[in-house]
């Protein structure tokens, strides 16, 4: 009786944690998308997007870095693709908005993508 309810207690509490960690980073991500949105006046959707292809491109950029396999020349290759693509996938959603200085806002982003990839 007493390994049932000491499996029970720790069943529980993990599940608690886990949420508890899931609501943080739910909780960051809207922070982000709050901050680009505010400073790039930006509506939330479009600084989702913004958020989505920054973190896409981070762990793919992290997947590239950590592959072995690869020699330095592939690697910057595959790097310098994703730069190019991410890129161009900002560039279309910035684009679209005048009040918006497009190269300021690029720049910003890039600065941004190097102090959370630090």
């Amino acid at each position: 009786m007493r390994k049932i309810s000491l499996t029970v207690l720790v069943i529980t509490a993990s599940l608690f944690s886990t949420q508890a960690y899931s609501q943080k980073a739910d909780s960051l991500k809207q922070e982000k998308i709050k901050y680009i949105s505010k400073d790039l006046s930006l509506p939330e959707g479009k600084a989702a997007e913004v958020v989505l292809i920054l973190d896409q491109y981070k762990d793919a950029a992290k997947k590239v870095i950590n592959d072995k396999s690869l020699g330095e020349d592939a690697r910057r290759a595959k790097l310098e693709t994703l730069i190019d693509d991410k890129n161009s996938k900002l560039s279309k959603i910035i684009a679209g908005f005048g009040g918006v200085c497009y190269f300021a806002a690029f720049y910003y982003i890039s600065a941004c993508l190097k102090v959370a990839c630090n």
